[in-house]
């Protein structure tokens, strides 16, 4: 039987195999695009909201100690490793902002705690005012930090 002979529904199948065949794999590939699209977001996600999380337990335990130790330090370089690549100028701003009112804070603490009867009273109001300037920048920024990160942690802005 020659080609033409077939029956014609047969001559149709062989003429739309191959694209029938092209567009499954199209529709395959585009699936394996937006699977990849979505583990990126995720992966943004968890990284950015590790990042959060590090800041806001940074902010807590300051406020529940009264003071900002080494190993609060430690924790929160180690869990903030790479957040310039993931986030805009002004969030990074912002973060910088709490890390020199916690570095003014640890400071501030140290300077009154190491205060004599040798200070003075303007040298000991100086220290106080400081501290607190410090204190208020801490607290104002950890209102703040949620509103800081929705941004980025918005399952509808993650690629931004």
């Amino acid at each position: 039987m020659s080609h033409s002979q077939l029956p014609i529904y047969l001559q149709y199948v062989q003429a739309l195999g191959p694209t029938l065949v092209a567009a499954a794999v199209g529709v395959v590939a585009y699936r394996q695009w937006a699977t990849a699209r979505e583990k990126l977001r995720l992966d943004l996600f968890e990284k950015r909201f590790e990042i959060y999380s590090a800041y806001h337990n940074f902010l807590i335990t300051i406020f529940q100690t009264g003071k900002v130790s080494s190993a609060n330090w430690d924790e929160l370089n180690s869990k903030c490793v790479g957040e310039k690549f993931l986030f805009k100028e002004k969030l990074l701003r912002n973060l910088d902002e709490i890390r020199k009112f916690a570095a003014n804070y640890e400071v501030g603490i140290y300077k009154r705690d190491s205060q004599t009867n040798q200070t003075s009273d303007e040298e000991h109001k100086k220290i106080v005012e400081e501290l607190s300037i410090a204190q208020s920048g801490l607290k104002d920024k950890e209102r703040l930090l949620t509103q800081m990160f929705t941004e980025y942690l918005s399952f509808q802005n993650v690629l931004k």
